[in-house]
This record gives C-alpha cells, structure tokens and sequence, in this order.
C-alpha cells in the first residue's frame, strides 16, 4: 500500500477522521502528529467515532508504538473521540 500525501491539510489540534476513508486512517494519523510535534502542540485531539470502531482499534495500535505520543487516553464521557499527550 502507498502512503497518501496529507501534508497540504493544516489539521491543527483536531483531526475527524469521519473526512477519511478507512484506509487512509495510518497516513492521515501520521501526518497528523507529525505536523502537531512540529507545531509544538503538547495536547491533540483525534475524533474517530463511537461503537465499535475500526477506526478507534487502528488509531490505538497507531498510538501505541509512535515515538511522538507520550500517552492516550479517551476524551471523558466522549469515547468518540481520543485525547494524545506528545512528547
């Protein structure tokens, strides 16, 4: 699979991945963070819906071994959606 170029979105501090189709979830995760840790940003915030998500379980494995995120963790009362803690 080829990574998808994300580069010209400004995402800010929230991404929603409901823009998105699935399998474009790892490149737009990525990119994502990565323009994030270049901005700065401490806190992110990643919306990928409720239920029982794919999207959610990928974005978990995502998070789980990325070198830029410190800890996750769900947004209160709104597991839709995810809260990051970068490095």
């Amino acid at each position: 699979m080829t990574e998808q170029d994300y580069s010209d979105i400004d995402f800010g501090y929230e991404c929603d991945l409901h823009f998105f189709e699935p399998r474009e979830t790892d490149d737009v995760v990525r990119e994502f963070i990565r323009q994030a840790a270049a901005k700065g940003l401490k806190k992110i915030r990643l919306v990928h819906g409720k239920g029982i998500s794919a999207k959610k379980r990928r974005v978990y494995e995502l998070l789980e071994g990325h070198p830029d995120v410190a800890e996750f963790r769900n947004d209160g009362p709104n597991w839709g959606a995810t809260i990051i803690t970068l490095r």
